[in-house]
Formats: structure tokens, C-alpha cells, sequence
């Protein structure tokens, strides 16, 4: 859901609009929900490959249960968009 607002904009106004986002480094661990991410604090040019507000609700301290029901919405909601869409071409 989210990459395809950039992508969107970008492919509608390429002189106006430039993408960047914050750079990070994936530390996947194996059986792991999700990928825990760290943040480098370095802004790049281009599009995230996804999402990372649930990372970012972690960091926050947001309690578990809510993150587990928020990326239960947010899975749904990519099923959604995929079935729309199809599945998001590899990152500009």
C-alpha cells in the first residue's frame, strides 16, 4: 500500500516530485514477526520497499497486541492492493 503513493506521484509529476526516504539496515532474524530495523538517520534518494510504521510503532513503545492487530490490518490491506494492482514492480 504504501510504496504505491510515491510511486504514483513520481510517474504523474517527475520534474516536481522527488522521493527519498530514510535509509536503514534490515537485521532479519530468523522466525522473527517481522524484520527489525535500525534506522541510520540518512536521508536517500528513491522508494523504501516497504512500509516500516509498525518498526517505528515498536520503537515507540507502542504494546504488542496493538502492533500484532495493526499488521494483521496492514496485511490485509496489501492482499487488497496486490489483488487490485498486482504485485509492485521491483523499487525505481
Amino acid at each position: 500500500h504504501y510504496p504505491l503513493i510515491p510511486r504514483s506521484l513520481f510517474g504523474k509529476y517527475p520534474k516536481l516530485v522527488r522521493t527519498m526516504y530514510m535509509d536503514y539496515v534490515k537485521d532479519d532474524e530468523q522466525g522473527a514477526a517481522r524484520s527489525r530495523i535500525r534506522f541510520l538517520y540518512r536521508p536517500v534518494e528513491g522508494i523504501a520497499e516497504h512500509s516500516y510504521g509498525l518498526n517505528v510503532a515498536e520503537l515507540a513503545g507502542i504494546q504488542p497486541e496493538i502492533l500484532v492487530q495493526a499488521e494483521q490490518e496492514a496485511r490485509t490491506l496489501q492482499e487488497r492492493v496486490e489483488t487490485l494492482h498486482g504485485r509492485l514492480p521491483a523499487i525505481l
